[in-house]
């Protein structure tokens, strides 16, 4: 499973919003995505 998240800031504080996005974002999607993604084992997942 693959996650992709676009967000930029605007207005007077978001040239500095988006340096601090640009290294947390990319960990934050990637957590997110392994959580839906094992939530989605554990709900679907045969018993053995």
């Amino acid at each position: 499973m693959t996650g992709y998240l676009d967000i930029s800031g605007k207005g007077a504080m978001g040239f500095m919003m988006n340096g601090v996005m640009k290294t947390f974002v990319p960990k934050t999607v990637d957590e997110l995505t392994q959580a839906v993604a094992g939530k989605l084992v554990e709900i679907h997942s045969v018993p053995s």
